[in-house]
């Protein structure tokens, strides 16, 4: 049976932003969810735009913890993988560090998630067409770089046995970029309506 207290943490795709509508992947399993038991189901929302995973390390507990999580849902972004001010500039967060974050974002969410419930959802791919810089920010975000990333979370994720939801690689498999808004960066509507409509499918048959 699906958890009835989830916890989602993440950055701007978990906050919902550009659909404004909907609220996000979240906002719609938010509405899903507790649609299905109003009493006793409840989905948080911790995303924070512009966040990586060393503000989600900091802020796990505090935020999660006091909120008795039967599930912890985590999507980590793009925003590690970016670099300031130039295309050769470092990332954002260094790869080695990133990985060492993906562990402890594992390590402290199964203290806090009974039965140590915790599921992954990948970022997504990015038109970096439009993105270096972002529009109106110093900030590159790279195909290149964002494929390294999820793939070192994916991988993290396979040894710790937690389930990754590959939205990566079903976005790549098809037309993916009319989901994305004009900045390249984030979904748009129909983006979201997918990714939902994924983990949806995806927490169903996990916890069936």
């Amino acid at each position: 049976m699906l958890p009835k207290r989830i916890i989602a943490i993440g950055a701007s795709s978990v906050f919902g932003r550009i659909d404004p509508s909907g609220g996000g992947f979240i906002g719609r399993l938010k509405a899903w969810h507790e649609m299905q038991e109003p009493n006793y189901n409840a989905v948080f929302n911790l995303g924070i735009s512009g966040d990586n995973t060393n503000g989600m390390l900091t802020r796990l507990i505090p935020e999660a913890k006091v909120r008795n999580p039967d599930l912890i849902i985590f999507s980590l972004g793009s925003n590690d993988a970016s670099r300031k001010g130039s295309v050769h500039s470092s990332n954002n967060t260094s790869i080695n560090d990133f990985k060492n974050n993906v562990v402890g974002l594992i390590k402290k969410g199964k203290s806090i998630s009974k039965d140590k419930n915790l599921v992954f959802v990948s970022a997504y791919p990015i038109n970096d067409v439009l993105t270096m810089p972002l529009m109106q920010t110093s900030s590159y975000y790279l195909m290149k770089d964002l494929i390294v990333y999820t793939g070192e979370t994916e991988a993290i994720c396979k040894d710790n046995n937690v389930p990754y939801l590959n939205i990566f690689d079903m976005f790549i498999k098809e037309d993916y970029k009319k989901l994305l808004y004009e900045d390249g960066l984030h979904c748009y509507t129909l983006g979201h309506k997918k990714i939902f409509n994924e983990l949806k499918r995806f927490l169903l048959d996990l916890y069936k």
